[in-house]
């Protein structure tokens, strides 16, 4: 298995250029790890799950410009259960059966909660990201009226 630091480092170089929901694919699998880690201190191995919940693609992106690595590659990074999270969170319609009541009849309660966490800062990581972006924006539409005066375009 590999430190966590040696996982980012590969991340980073494979996908820092990779776009992403107006960022990189990397930025957006580090920030999931780091809301998981930090914000929700989800405890090691755990928030890897969230470094790499992506990885292999799901239903909302995929990544065009390289194949994702194999369940082998990322087993050997990880180990065996986070490998297997990750592997879940990509599959086809997971959010909403993680999200059903009946969810604890089929993943025991360590999955489900961690499979719900990287669900939850997965969206938390990319609705921040969003806020940023209208902040700029507004800032960017307040400077536009830098020196209008209302009767510019209206006069009696």
């Amino acid at each position: 298995m590999l430190h966590t630091s040696e996982i980012i480092t590969i991340l980073e170089r494979r996908y820092g250029g990779t776009p992403h929901s107006g960022s990189t694919f990397f930025n957006h699998l580090y920030g999931t790890y780091r809301i998981l880690k930090e914000d929700l201190e989800m405890p090691y191995p755990y928030n890897l799950v969230g470094l790499l919940h992506s990885i292999y693609g799901n239903e909302y992106f995929q990544d065009p410009s390289s194949a994702p690595p194999s369940r082998e590659e990322v087993f050997s990074w990880v180990g065996g259960e986070v490998e297997y999270l990750v592997y879940l969170f990509h599959l086809p319609g997971i959010r909403g059966v993680i999200m059903e009541t009946q969810a604890s009849k089929v993943f025991d309660p360590v999955a489900l909660k961690v499979l719900r966490g990287v669900m939850y800062a997965n969206e938390i990581e990319q609705e921040e990201r969003n806020i940023q972006d209208m902040k700029a924006s507004v800032e960017s539409i307040k400077k536009g009226y830098e020196g209008v005066k209302c009767d510019t375009y209206y006069s009696r």
